[in-house]
């Protein structure tokens, strides 16, 4: 895989989830694109890079999405969406061999499960921070399950925007050089 292919494509779906979806949101529900760039490269990437890809997409949605604390203050907590999405290609790895990978619904329908992985996490992560004396959680005293119904209907919108998405990321597949896969072959 081409790393200067991903970083472009990484600034432009982190720009489009900070910038511009967010118009297309319905109530707190806004999708993502960040998702499906990283579900795109986990399909077609060795493991190692799929999973070091996922590790930079969710650190720079970690510094994207500061959390606001009493006092109004911004601060970042790196780690929930990292390791969620770290956790999410693990999964989309798994399920890669039992799907068609060039098919633009393929994007869609893993970007659901992938999405509920991260969510998992986050949701997680920032509870088990919210147990430490003087510290939130960013959806404030309303209750975690209100947040992961936001999660969910987040995933199930991304999952939406991942089929046209894919469509154009499977366009500009030749850019990115990704190398062929072995074939399988049957014991003889």
């Amino acid at each position: 895989m081409r790393w200067p292919a991903f970083i472009i494509a990484l600034g432009i779906t982190l720009t489009l989830d900070q910038a511009f979806l967010q118009v297309l949101a319905i109530g707190p529900v806004f999708p993502g694109c960040t998702a499906t760039l990283v579900v795109f490269v986990a399909l077609f990437a060795p493991r190692s890079v799929s999973m070091w890809a996922a590790f930079i997409a969710g650190l720079m949605v970690d510094l994207a999405q500061p959390a606001i604390m009493n006092a109004n203050e911004p601060y970042h907590v790196i780690g929930p969406s990292t390791l969620g999405y770290v956790l999410g290609t693990y999964l989309v790895l798994l399920i890669r061999p039992m799907i068609f990978r060039r098919n633009p619904l393929s994007l869609g329908m893993l970007c659901f499960p992938f999405l509920l992985a991260v969510g998992v996490i986050y949701i997680g992560m920032w509870s088990i921070r919210g147990f430490y004396p003087d510290t939130g959680v960013p959806w404030g005293q309303s209750a975690v399950t209100r947040e992961f119904a936001r999660i969910l209907g987040q995933a199930v919108y991304s999952a939406i925007l991942a089929i046209p998405l894919g469509w154009i990321l499977l366009a500009s597949w030749p850019a990115w050089k990704f190398d062929p896969m072995p074939a399988r072959g049957g014991r003889r």
